[in-house]
């Protein structure tokens, strides 16, 4: 691995643990975890419509149990619902509900808040990084 590699994750890693020192906070008070506020954002943006687990777990990356424990979480929490797909009947619909998204849009001002540090970054150089992120991710 060369040096500019190595540095590369070096401030990946960073930007990640500053972004979580950022939000501590505010997931703490709310009594939601960071992957419990995205799973929530990721459901808000296709409300009214559902989702299935599946597309969850590929837009978060992480594994299916995670994500059944992720969704059992926001169940107990009052913030989804879950009911099975009538017409593929394996399939899990999810769906945000009222109080999921009252607790988003108190949470959401303050969310920006914590990464209003972005906005050092030009549009342009912004959407430059982008590209980057996502070929790694692919």
């Amino acid at each position: 691995m060369e040096e500019a590699h190595y540095e590369m994750y070096a401030k990946l890693l960073q930007v990640n643990n500053y972004i979580a020192a950022r939000m501590h906070d505010l997931f703490k008070e709310k009594e939601v975890t960071r992957s419990q506020f995205n799973v929530l954002r990721a459901l808000g943006d296709v409300y009214p419509e559902s989702c299935n687990a599946k597309y969850i777990k590929e837009n978060m990356m992480v594994n299916a149990p995670d994500v059944t424990r992720l969704l059992d979480r926001l169940i107990l929490k009052g913030y989804i619902t879950r009911k099975r797909n009538d017409e593929k009947r394996r399939q899990i619909e999810v769906k945000i509900n009222n109080k999921g998204l009252s607790i988003l849009e108190k949470m959401g001002p303050e969310a920006l808040n914590a990464i209003d540090f972005l906005e050092k970054v030009s549009v342009k150089e912004a959407k430059n990084i982008n590209k980057i992120l996502e070929k790694l991710i692919e």
